[in-house]
């Protein structure tokens, strides 16, 4: 058997991929490590398929590549877990490039610690600019992972992130795959896949470590950097957790949880308030716009969740069966 499977799901982004795939090609092994690379085209567009089969034309690294037609994240991780022969699967994404020890130094520490999950340290790689309305509160759509440089234990409330992060295969036996319902699709910014995932093994009480010297570089680039991705993300973000919190009895009379009502009120009175402010204040009024489309986001899916009628549940960005609608 494999020892590490590394799964690359890539959706129009065959430049990037290209990067993503050399530093796989890259890595450094040692004491007989084993790996493979599968490669998850998610009804890609554009040049992925020619950048994949480069690559496995030339290089002697073993790949397996796989096209799945359903769009969506979770469709395409779940087909290269299927694909997979490793004993630990990790998972990355077409827009970063890899430490050349990553696969090694996860395996490490899956050897040494028992663990059944565990996620590496993501740095940020800025290909731009930073605007001059950026303030550092809207770093969600900037990927970063880094709970310091030592190997431990995940101890805080904060999930896993999806761009650096590997399972023990007998955890998707155990506990299932990703939700299907869940994830980007297309260009659909909705995420929540890695934390649905993540919950679950915390509930199981899986060990769940964070290595460190797992290193990947998420690329900082112009389009994600502007105001409209910036609004989308926040907002696609915003219906997501709002279809993720839990029902309670009192959201029959109240929709949402209060704290969300009484976020989305700081915000309407933040934004509210840097309408007054002057020529220079033009990042504190982008991001209190940002803030309350979040929070709106929040609240227009519990209210989708809450109408009675099968209209609701069709505007709902998700279905009950795991799908997206038609809206958007």
């Amino acid at each position: 058997m494999v020892n590490v499977s590394v799964i690359v799901c890539t959706y129009n982004r065959a430049e990037s991929l290209r990067d993503t795939l050399q530093s796989l090609v890259d890595q450094k092994l040692s004491n007989g490590l084993t790996y493979e690379i599968v490669i998850v085209d998610n009804n890609s567009t554009d040049r992925t398929r020619e950048v994949v089969d480069g690559f496995m034309a030339k290089n002697g690294r073993p790949f397996i590549f796989r096209f799945e037609k359903r769009q969506g994240l979770s469709f395409a991780r779940n087909t290269g877990i299927e694909a997979a022969s490793g004993q630990v699967l990790a998972f990355t994404d077409d827009d970063v490039t890899v430490h050349p020890d990553w696969v090694q130094e996860f395996w490490n520490c899956f050897r040494e610690t028992g663990a059944l999950v565990v996620a590496g340290k993501i740095e940020r790689l800025w290909y731009c600019e930073r605007p001059s309305w950026f303030q550092d509160e809207l770093g969600g759509p900037l990927i970063v992972q880094d709970l310091g440089n030592k190997r431990k234990k995940w101890d805080i409330e904060r999930h896993t992130v999806g761009a650096n992060m590997a399972f023990h295969r007998t955890v998707f036996e155990r506990l299932g795959r990703f939700r299907e319902g869940l994830g980007r699709r297309g260009e659909l910014l909705i995420g929540g896949e890695d934390r649905e995932i993540f919950l679950r093994a915390r509930s199981a009480g899986l060990p769940i470590y964070y290595e460190p010297k797992a290193i990947v570089w998420h690329k900082v680039e112009k389009e994600r950097l502007s105001k409209d991705y910036m609004r989308q993300w926040f907002w696609d973000i915003g219906r997501t957790l709002g279809h993720e919190m839990d029902w309670k009895w009192h959201h029959r009379f109240s929709v949402a949880p209060f704290w969300i009502w009484k976020q989305t009120a700081r915000s309407l009175g933040r934004w509210i308030a840097s309408q007054f402010k002057g020529t220079g204040a033009e990042s504190e009024r982008f991001a209190s716009e940002v803030w309350l489309r979040h929070h709106a986001g929040i609240l227009q899916e519990r209210f989708y969740h809450w109408l009675p009628t099968q209209k609701g549940k069709q505007k709902c960005v998700f279905q009950e069966k795991g799908g997206f609608s038609n809206e958007n």
